[in-house]
């Protein structure tokens, strides 16, 4: 049972109550020989907040103050108390919102005295833990005197004020084609392991998860002269809390890390906060440790992302032109893997709009749909485990490598199939006077695609060709007697014969004639 219940407030809230038996201790009475000589050990005292340089609010841990409702949770120190929200009230003022705090725990008090202590088992009270700490971080309870009834019942002394937002960096690829038990293991060990550092420092916290790889942190700061110095005693925190994790369990943490909110019914927006924070992860990379004061509050909502044209890359794909996807890629790169502040996920539906669109691109150059179909299975599977930026621009260049073998697969059967055509095109109608675009067009490839792909299976150029196959036979010609000159170089292509002369000559090293002449000797001999 409670033997002695202190009340913090100021004198305009003290005269506002209205209780039986309330004891009251003057400024000129604190001392801490006079507190316990003039007290009634069942009394209940309000004590003035203006006097909190008296010796007696830095009293030693052993000398605590009553406060609570029950001998479990009933120890506490002035500044502990400072975090139900005294302080904020008291400057700005609130007297309706004193007068709340004041009132609640004064009939609370009154009602501990003449009940018997609460006593819960190791079991009900992490339930109740967890029950208050989802119900804080998800803004689900709003009334005070709820949270701190459920609070105390836990054990705990001081509210919490900060929420810390871990993340288990490659959670997902550890877990991958494991079961959930295995899941649900590490993710205990680290849960464990950050407890037992939270105990080894002697300082209060509830632990929850809140996602598959993600653990929050509700902690209970010591009250602060300025925000600095909760943003200092934080980092530190949080830097000696991942290496402790690491070295215990070899995982490494992402921590994101709210700014202190002294009411904690706005406990939610810490949590937001720490999310945030953490997130950032995506730019930073892992092991990071952000506070949010550290990033930009709001994502950049730019158009430019949405805006990057990726349609001539698209043309580069369809055609095969390996060496202008390399350098259309190497120029969407830059446009996206600059720094930026977009959202994480909307960034990673960007670069899954963008991939499917080379894709389909990719199947239009002749790609076997089953392969592209393939790559979506890899989009869909490992995009979503991909943590950082830099994790992605590695994925994206594995893309495009990806696409670029498969075009030269394809390409390669393809350019074959479509060259030998050409050839047999050629080789029937060479004598009518066919241009490279003519025979490009037959087997529907680009000119300028199928200049080079004929040059890279022949070895000549598409010209070379025609006139080394047109004077071969005009060798076989000249053999006929029959035939002049001019009837041979119509029958070839070539409708000039002085035209037809000087290309002979150019290839063979003698006219025409000379090499008709040379040939019948030789027929002779």
């Amino acid at each position: 049972m409670v033997k002695q219940i202190i009340v913090v407030a100021n004198a305009d809230v003290r005269k506002d109550i209205h209780f039986p038996n309330l004891c009251y201790i003057r400024q000129e009475y604190i001392t801490f020989d006079d507190f316990f000589s003039t007290s009634s050990r069942e009394s209940i005292f309000i004590i003035d907040m203006r006097d909190m340089d008296d010796p007696l609010f830095s009293l030693p841990a052993q000398d605590n103050i009553y406060i609570a409702f029950d001998d479990v949770i009933s120890l506490t120190k002035y500044r502990q108390f400072m975090h139900l929200g005294f302080r904020e009230a008291f400057e700005m003022h609130e007297m309706s919102l004193l007068h709340q705090y004041i009132e609640t725990i004064v009939h609370d008090s009154f009602q501990a005295l003449n009940k018997p202590s609460i006593r819960l088992d190791e079991q009900h009270i992490a339930y109740m833990k967890f029950s208050l700490a989802y119900d804080l971080i998800y803004g689900n309870i709003k009334n005070i005197k709820s949270i701190w009834d459920r609070y105390s019942l836990t054990g705990s002394i001081q509210l919490p004020n900060i929420v810390l937002l871990v993340h288990i960096d490659d959670f997902a690829k550890m877990v991958e084609r494991k079961s959930e038990q295995w899941e649900y293991t590490i993710r205990k060990h680290v849960m464990d392991t950050i407890d037992q550092f939270f105990t080894e420092q002697k300082l209060e916290t509830i632990t929850v998860t809140t996602g598959a790889d993600k653990i929050a942190i509700l902690y209970s700061a010591n009250v602060q002269a300025y925000e600095y110095e909760y943003f200092v005693e934080m980092k530190e925190l949080a830097t000696k809390l991942r290496q402790y994790v690491f070295d215990q369990t070899q995982y490494s943490l992402t921590i994101g890390i709210s700014n202190y909110y002294s009411d904690v019914r706005n406990l939610h927006m810490a949590y937001e906060e720490a999310f945030l924070a953490q997130e950032q992860k995506f730019y930073e990379g892992k092991q990071s440790i952000v506070h949010i004061s550290e990033i930009q509050q709001t994502y950049s909502t730019s158009k430019l992302i949405f805006d990057l044209d990726v349609s001539i890359l698209c043309n580069k794909l369809i055609i095969g032109d390996i060496e202008g996807i390399q350098d259309e890629y190497s120029i969407l790169e830059k446009k996206l893997f600059t720094k930026s502040t977009i959202q994480p996920n909307l960034f990673k539906i960007v670069i899954s709009n963008i991939v499917v669109t080379l894709c389909r691109a990719t199947m239009e150059g002749g790609v076997d749909s089953l392969e592209i179909i393939k790559l979506y299975n890899e989009i869909e599977k490992e995009l979503p485990k991909l943590e950082n930026i830099a994790e992605i621009q590695q994925w994206m260049r594995h893309i495009i490598h990806f696409l670029i073998q498969a075009l030269s697969k394809a390409h390669s059967s393809k350019t074959s199939g479509s060259i030998n055509r050409a050839i047999q095109f050629i080789e029937k109608n060479y004598c009518h006077g066919i241009t490279l675009e003519e025979v490009a067009e037959t087997v529907q490839l680009t000119p300028n695609y199928f200049s080079n792909a004929f040059k890279k299976v022949t070895k000549q150029s598409f010209i070379e060709y025609i006139t080394n196959l047109r004077i071969q036979r005009a060798k076989e010609l000249l053999l006929k007697l029959s035939l002049s000159i001019s009837d041979i170089s119509n029958q070839i292509g070539y409708y000039d014969s002085r035209y037809f002369s000087r290309v002979f000559k150019n290839i063979v090293g003698k006219t025409p004639s000379q090499y008709r002449n040379m040939m019948l000797k030789n027929e002779k001999v």
